[in-house]
């Protein structure tokens, strides 16, 4: 399949256009023995997994990266139009499902955490892949030359999760082989004869990948062999049969399935630290002052309330997170019904304010349950974010910035009315807890 770059970030890498360095800044830079890993939960030719659960893969990649001492080469997120609307080897079958997009780390995340010390007094080594490619060229190489790429998909059976490795094999300990399936798919048909040859938006001629395997990564046991220490860790990684040293490697599908995490309450914590990218933060700032504010300050005032002062960052509305879409054929949906007693319940908990706005953070595309959803919350309006109209809305119209935006808003709220099972929905609590506003009380599963 074809890797497209993104319309938002992703075409500098193909021309390396100098005018990527504006749209995603890197804060390191790295000398001439530094090492690489490019670490990701999913192939990126093939990555039908979600925003959120590729951030759930944070704390191991950082991991991956500490234990080895590499730079992290920080990949861009792989999206596709129409994604989590349904089963995913249904979707993976249309022309969107296999077309992805791609938007760089920076574009959504604020960098700076990596800047922070670790407790031990180190810190975590970033650079993004479009200025590693633009640097790599400038030095007269290749813009993606891994030595080895490690492609880990699916779920080990019980013979290899129970097996008893040797020790001393570090190579068979870590990454249990298997044959790359056939017929190719993802990275491996992008990278055969009859493949496009891009990867991560990169055409052929700039990318080569001199040794690549499938396997199992199974980090988790390696983690736990190593004693969590990161040092033994990472001896391990390196070991001879493995990295063994090579200045670049990739090791993909990683932290997403449980027996590839591996991962300290450390890198959990430099995970949680991350702050949303500042145009995003201000754009959900815009829309809490624009739009909900007004409607606070007017149902306060109708109901006979004392208004409630507004922080900056907004309150005073209800926040409600419906995973929706593909949700409905996997049976996992809150039906319409008692999504509504749950929003009800929190609104009462605003003082009894039952005309409060309510924000709703959805991937609901049907108007049929989002009308019948009003209805049954009315007279509290029900709002859900779209970016402005015209040039000012369009660094928020692709699927990562609108998701992101959708968070920090929901974030805000007085009240958060989470959905089961959902990724967003953790990391809208986890953005919550960075803001002081994570109060079990105020806080209610859909």
């Amino acid at each position: 399949m074809a890797l497209r770059a993104s319309l938002v970030a992703l075409a500098a890498l193909a021309a390396l256009a100098a005018s990527a360095e504006e749209e995603c800044a890197s804060p390191q830079d790295g000398g001439a023995d530094e090492r690489y890993i490019i670490a990701w939960p999913c192939d990126p030719g093939e990555c039908h997994i979600y925003f959120g659960q590729q951030r759930k893969a944070f704390p191991t990649n950082f991991n991956l990266a500490r234990a080895t001492n590499r730079t992290l080469v920080l990949a861009p997120f792989p999206w596709y139009e129409n994604q989590a609307q349904q089963y995913t080897n249904a979707f993976k079958k249309t022309a969107s499902g296999a077309r992805p997009y791609f938007t760089c780390f920076s574009d959504l995340f604020d960098l700076s955490v990596f800047n922070r010390p670790l407790p031990d007094g180190s810190r975590l080594r970033i650079i993004e892949l479009h200025k590693f490619a633009e640097r790599e060229m400038a030095a007269g190489r290749r813009a993606l030359g891994i030595e080895l790429a490690i492609v880990s998909k699916g779920i080990p059976g019980r013979a290899t999760l129970d097996g008893r490795t040797d020790p001393e094999t570090d190579a068979s300990t870590v990454v249990v082989p298997y044959p790359c399936a056939e017929p190719l798919e993802g990275i491996a048909l992008n990278l055969s004869a009859h493949g496009s040859g891009e990867l991560w938006g990169l055409p052929r001629e700039q990318v080569e990948v001199r040794e690549m395997r499938c396997g199992y990564a199974m980090l988790a046991r390696a983690w736990k062999q190593a004693a969590s220490r990161p040092a033994q860790f990472g001896e391990m990684l390196e070991s001879p049969g493995l990295f063994g040293g090579k200045r670049l490697v990739a090791l993909l599908g990683t932290g997403h399935q449980p027996h590839s995490h591996a991962h300290d309450a450390a890198m959990q914590q430099v995970s949680q630290q991350l702050a949303y990218a500042a145009p995003l933060l201000r754009e959900a700032e815009r829309f809490i002052g624009e739009r909900l504010a007004p409607l606070v300050h007017s149902a306060h005032e109708e109901g006979g309330h004392q208004s409630p002062a507004l922080p900056a960052a907004g309150g005073g509305y209800v926040a409600v997170h419906w995973r929706h879409g593909d949700y409905v054929p996997y049976g996992h949906a809150t039906e319409v019904q008692v999504l509504a007693g749950k929003v009800a319940e929190a609104l009462a908990r605003l003082d009894g304010c039952q005309a409060c706005p309510v924000f709703l953070a959805t991937n609901c595309k049907e108007q049929q349950p989002l009308n019948e959803l009003r209805e049954l919350l009315y007279p509290a309006p029900v709002l859900v974010y779209a970016p402005p109209d015209g040039p000012a809305g369009e660094a928020f119209r692709s699927e990562g910035h609108r998701l992101m935006v959708d968070q920090a808003i929901a974030a805000r709220g007085s009240v958060f009315v989470r959905s089961p099972r959902s990724a967003v929905s953790t990391f809208i609590d986890v953005e919550r807890k960075r803001l002081g506003l994570d109060s079990p009380a105020m806080s209610i599963n859909g």
